[in-house]
């Protein structure tokens, strides 16, 4: 699909690691949306063309002109009219996630796959359905609240069912919306104190590595993800901040840090050693950065060993309680 190099576009491995993290972050993007791999390929080779052409920082480009100039430029390069509808689609699931990620518009609203959740109902009662669930959701009612009443629904038409009662079987097939998993509790002041105790007793670099993304998660609430790509120069420990780049609502964040995490985070520079070529994270095992499970794997085994069991979800709303 790809015609000879062209020397405008400028090679991946020469990008900015800024750039390479947008890049990387918008295939994710798009496999969190669903797309097959063939999209994904075609589409980040499109954005991939794009970034690389433009060779501009992802935040200082415009949606709508400059990633016009790149469908022009490659109506330019391509011959194959399938090649420029599919990058030209491309471009624009790039212009969308622009969009998003700088802010410059709010994220489109998901619509509800009705044909899903009222599979098996007949026409007039999977209207009635709909028009009550979009009644709701317009009021302001989570899909929590929604499943809880349509259960206690389904309840009631199952006894009466069971009595003998009359009831369109294809009535108990009602599927419930999607909905997050609840939050946890908190963490109880003295569970934590006994967790932060052991912690402080892990000996050498592994110890010192802990501590610091445990009080960042802790002290400033960063999740998972945050603590796992943060980068080097997004550290001040002088202002005693971090950025953060794509946080929530796919927006750059600031945070502070308070002195006991900036203490732990020139603890664990002191001892982090080279940093590999081809990475900046801040954060390193073994010479790599940290695997999407480590974080809560070291959380669940100082947990088992001072007999408290914590997510680092409830770390961040511990955070979120002090704000």
């Amino acid at each position: 699909m790809s015609p000879t190099p062209d020397a405008t576009i400028q090679p991946y491995a020469e990008w900015p690691p800024h750039n390479q993290r947008f890049s990387a972050d918008f295939d994710a993007w798009l496999r969190a949306g669903g797309y097959g791999e063939s999209a994904l390929t075609i589409y980040g080779a499109a954005a991939r063309l794009a970034l690389g052409w433009l060779n501009q920082p992802y935040w200082e480009l415009d949606p709508a002109a400059d990633l016009d100039r790149v469908r022009e430029f490659v109506t330019a390069r391509y011959a194959s009219a399938g090649t420029r509808r599919l990058y030209g689609q491309g471009l624009t699931k790039l212009a969308e996630y622009l969009c998003q990620r700088c802010g410059q518009a709010p994220a489109p609203e998901r619509a509800v796959n009705w044909d899903h959740y009222l599979a098996g109902l007949p026409a007039w009662l999977a209207a009635d359905v709909q028009a009550y669930l979009d009644e709701r959701l317009a009021a302001g009612r989570q899909p929590h609240t929604i499943n809880v009443e349509l259960s206690e629904l389904l309840q009631f038409l199952h006894g009466l069912a069971e009595q003998g009662r009359p009831v369109c079987p294809r009535t108990l097939r009602l599927a419930p919306l999607q909905a997050g998993s609840s939050l946890p509790r908190d963490v109880p002041l003295d569970q934590l104190r006994r967790l932060q105790q052991e912690l402080a007793t892990e000996p050498g670099r592994l110890g010192l590595l802990d501590r610091a993304w445990f009080l960042l998660m802790l002290h400033s609430g960063l999740r998972v993800g945050e603590v796992r790509h943060l980068q080097g120069p997004d550290v001040d420990l002088a202002a005693a901040r971090v950025r953060l780049e794509q946080a929530k609502g796919l927006k750059d964040r600031v945070v502070p840090l308070s002195s006991a995490t900036v203490d732990a985070l020139r603890d664990y520079l002191a001892v982090r050693g080279p940093v590999p070529v081809g990475t900046d994270h801040f954060f390193l095992y073994s010479h790599r950065p940290l695997s999407h499970t480590y974080c809560y794997d070291r959380l669940r085994t100082y947990g088992a060993r001072c007999g408290v069991r914590v997510t680092p979800h409830q770390l961040r709303q511990c955070a979120a309680s002090r704000a």
